[in-house]
């Protein structure tokens, strides 16, 4: 018997030692036993102990689903702040280096997956990811996977090229334009 079994059965003796029994649960213990009292005791205890692991369990699914959907409704507000990266230009972002993403989304405050991100804004995966590797969101690949920074704000490190318009990330160090080869203020 574990030590969370047995504070099941004390909370169960405590009640029969108080006179705080459950008249219903009393009562069928003592039809299925035929009226026998001692064995009508030694079930009632086992009913009780059984109710009490089914209310624990109930009440850690109800935690659970709270907890889930409390998690849901912050993701979905965040997220609503940032639709306007809908109407940011896509572009095509494969040729920067998939390591300069190299990280663990424990390092972030609240990550998300990126295909997460998407579902919420409505737009393909690969245009969050790139989002992330132009600046306009805090994001980590982990394992083949992206993640993206919740509770960071959507940022821009860009800097538009005065030649050709393309947008460029300048915390990747560039100082000539990745579209045309201009170089950088």
């Amino acid at each position: 018997m574990n030590s969370s079994e047995e504070t099941l059965y004390e909370i169960v003796g405590r009640e029969i030692h108080a006179g705080s029994v459950r008249m219903g649960l009393w009562t069928k213990a003592f039809a299925t036993v035929h009226g026998d009292v001692q064995e009508a005791k030694a079930l009632y205890v086992e009913m009780r102990v059984e109710q009490l692991r089914e209310e624990i369990r109930l009440q850690s699914a109800e935690r659970a689903h709270a907890r889930c959907m409390r998690d849901r409704e912050d993701d979905l507000t965040i997220l609503s702040e940032w639709t306007d990266l809908r109407s940011i230009p896509w572009k095509d972002m494969d040729h920067v280096s998939r390591e300069l993403f190299s990280g663990n989304p424990d390092t972030l405050s609240r990550p998300a997956t990126c295909e997460r991100v998407a579902q919420v804004l409505e737009m393909p995966e690969f245009q969050v990811i790139d989002l992330v590797k132009r600046g306009y969101l805090i994001g980590v690949l982990h394992e083949g996977r992206w993640y993206c920074d919740l509770w960071k704000k959507p940022m821009s490190a860009l800097k538009a090229c005065k030649r050709c318009g393309y947008d460029m990330d300048v915390t990747l160090g560039q100082s000539t334009c990745g579209e045309c080869g201009a170089p950088l203020d």
